[in-house]
């Protein structure tokens, strides 16, 4: 199966009659209205930011895999700026033998926080039948930063 592209977005929204889909706030940057030392104060524990996103990736089948069903795992990772994978999430995807591409959204409710900077929501995909080892299809950054509050006694 081919990656083409994916995106974050905080939600995405497909027309059924024209079978159009339409990405609403792609994510780049996030500003967290609070200050640094609440994440220092959270330590390992992190902070948990209530968000929900979605990761939207489309696909196409192998042009010799036209006429089957075809089917993948694909694995979502999210890394701190140190690296660190903070998650992993697996979905299972099948392309009947009808289609020849698919849209794939995974949706989540947040994310914990352990620094500001770049993270990363590394997409993989794993074709059971070809490979053992997980492929980097997309690496999406995410720019977390903090600021402190207007109300803040600071």
């Amino acid at each position: 199966m081919e990656h083409i592209w994916s995106i974050l977005c905080e939600k995405s929204v497909i027309d059924s009659q024209r079978n159009t889909i339409s990405l609403i706030d792609v994510l780049e940057q996030l500003n967290l209205d609070m200050p640094s030392e609440r994440i220092a104060e959270a330590g390992q524990k992190g902070v948990n930011v209530i968000m929900p996103f979605e990761v939207v990736s489309f696909w196409l089948k192998d042009e010799d895999k036209e006429a089957e069903e075809e089917e993948v795992i694909i694995t979502i990772e999210i890394y701190d700026p140190s690296g660190k994978k903070l998650n992993s999430f697996d979905q299972n995807i099948k392309i009947p033998a009808i289609h020849q591409r698919i849209r794939v959204r995974s949706h989540f409710n947040g994310l914990s926080i352990f620094d500001s900077g770049i993270h990363h929501v590394k997409v993989k995909v794993r074709e059971e039948a070809k490979e053992e080892k997980l492929r980097v299809v997309a690496n999406l950054p995410l720019d977390v930063r903090f600021s402190i509050p207007i109300n803040s006694n600071k």
